[in-house]
């Protein structure tokens, strides 16, 4: 650095100001900085707290959350309306469509298992398989499936 006696490169005050590594400079008490912060921090904490519950405690505040909310829900209505009708036009299925249908399968499920526990308690159960369906002829040794028609 030019003017710099030494010529070591380092200003005066940087040397003044350097830390050792992980403290203060020297002669800097932490316990004198911590006192003289805390309260001050303390005190803007409080004035914000005092501040917030003023301002979120109103009426005011109270009735255009409201607002807020009923616009959004208005807006979310819309929204979902346009896109029934959009995929209606395009013959799909609309996500009430799919609840719907997945109602029905549950019920459905739950009739088939109450109708299986029914079938299985019956002291001359059928066999398990289609309703009609025959089981089929095991295959005579020597007819087995040679490709020929």
């Amino acid at each position: 650095m030019p003017g710099d006696p030494s010529g070591s490169g380092a200003s005066p005050r940087a040397a003044e100001t350097s830390r050792p590594p992980g403290g203060l400079p020297p002669g800097r008490d932490p316990e004198l900085l911590d006192a003289m912060i805390k309260p001050f921090i303390e005190k803007t904490e409080e004035l914000w707290a005092r501040m917030f519950s003023q301002v979120l405690g109103s009426e005011q505040f109270a009735e255009s959350m409201g607002q807020g909310l009923k616009g959004q829900l208005l807006l979310q209505r819309a929204l979902q309306d346009q896109m029934e009708r959009y995929f209606r036009a395009l013959n799909l299925p609309t996500r009430r469509d799919l609840e719907g249908l997945a109602r029905d399968l549950a019920e459905l499920k739950e009739t088939v298992y109450r109708i299986e526990d029914r079938l299985v308690a019956m002291p001359s159960a059928p066999p398990r398989g289609r309703p009609g369906q025959r089981p089929r002829p095991a295959p005579e040794v020597g007819e087995a499936d040679s490709g020929e028609p």
